[in-house]
């Protein structure tokens, strides 16, 4: 008889020490990946912003005759535009679930404030089109600055959720 209860006992705490490590590796496993999508949200925003960093520079630099592009050239960088906004405008739609509520705030006032930059009468004059792009590497610089310090804060407090089920 105590042969057997000792069997019993020991298969019992065998089977929740197998449950609780397995639970514990999975929870572990669940707040690592989720962490890790963060942080390649936080990558993805920042590579897109640079990117409209880059073209409002090359736009700059085209209209100002100092590096003119090509229309071949022109069509490429603003289908990557395009596509770098839809890329800001996603993550703004997904609020909170990948990045601080701060940090959607920030992208959602660059969203805005392009918007009323943008000219009502077309086509511009060299000046005011130099002016225009002006504006908007200022505005994205600033915007890139902010978003960046917003995401080191977040990331620094590692402030790991799950994902709403």
């Amino acid at each position: 008889m105590n042969t057997e209860l000792l069997l019993i006992i020991n298969i019992a705490v065998s089977f929740t020490s197998a449950f609780i490590a397995a639970y514990l590796t999975s929870e572990k496993f669940v707040s690592e990946k989720w962490w890790e999508r963060k942080v390649n949200s936080y990558i993805d925003v920042l590579e897109n912003l640079a990117f409209l960093q880059f073209y409002y520079n090359s736009l700059w630099h085209d209209i100002s005759a100092t590096t003119p592009i090509s229309k071949e050239q022109h069509f490429e960088l603003y289908a990557k535009y395009l596509k770098s906004k839809e890329i800001l405008t996603r993550y703004c739609a997904t609020k909170e679930i990948f990045i601080s509520k701060e940090s959607c705030q920030i992208i959602d006032s660059y969203l805005n404030q392009h918007e009323k930059n943008k000219p009502q009468d077309f086509p511009l004059n060299v000046s005011e089109e130099c002016d225009y792009y002006t504006k908007q590497m200022e505005l994205i610089d600033n915007i890139v600055i902010n978003f960046r310090e917003a995401a080191k804060k977040e990331l620094k407090s590692k402030k790991l959720f799950k994902p709403i089920a």
